[in-house]
């Protein structure tokens, strides 16, 4: 998904202030919200959402690829129910135009201490761990987490690539 402006690198993307956009598999669009010094907020009389910037990543690769950065975000919602997670979004500057060229989602929604993520910029690896829900879970109370590491290559981030996902049982 291209975002409209004009870039000369990675770098010069306030992530902090920024309108980031959500697109379905035909590509159409289905949520944006819009940051505010790394926040946003929105709540209704029986509705609540956040959103906060955790961090940015910038990948080592080669020039002639442009540069790139992962975005971690995580967010909250409660309504009837509540949910937490997380997200990374991979994005791209090539030849001035800002791309998002991959997003993972993950659900913390799950009591196993924190933090759910961590990222190693030598080797543009990401770790996380999400909520693993067994049949008979009841919403509350999921009983497993999946531990997945994703890594990047360092010469085409776009080729980003998922280690096997292993799952823990969550001890009571």
């Amino acid at each position: 998904m291209s975002y409209p402006g004009a870039y000369s690198s990675i770098r010069t993307v306030d992530f902090r202030n920024f309108r980031f956009r959500s697109y379905d598999q035909a590509g159409k669009p289905t949520v944006s919200f819009s940051l505010k010094n790394g926040h946003y907020k929105h709540d209704e009389p029986y509705e609540h959402s956040s959103i906060d910037l955790d961090s940015v990543y910038y990948l080592s690769t080669s020039p002639s690829k442009g540069s790139s950065a992962v975005v971690l975000y995580s967010w909250f919602a409660a309504g009837g129910s509540s949910s937490q997670g997380g997200t990374a979004e991979v994005f791209t500057v090539s030849d001035g135009h800002l791309r998002s060229v991959q997003e993972i989602d993950w659900d913390t929604h799950f009591q196993a201490g924190q933090p759910t993520d961590s990222f190693d910029p030598r080797t543009n690896t990401l770790v996380i761990r999400s909520a693993h829900y067994i049949p008979g879970d009841a919403h509350c109370c999921v009983s497993a987490m999946d531990t997945v590491t994703f890594r990047w290559n360092l010469t085409d981030p776009i080729s980003g690539y998922a280690v096997p996902p292993q799952t823990s049982p969550l001890l009571p």
